[in-house]
């Protein structure tokens, strides 16, 4: 389960998806 590319902010800084770093 991943969370909505929206939903990233909830994510910890550092701890961001592998969608968010690409």
């Amino acid at each position: 389960q991943k969370p909505s590319i929206g939903c990233n902010i909830k994510w910890r800084p550092g701890i961001e998806p592998e969608y968010f770093q690409s």
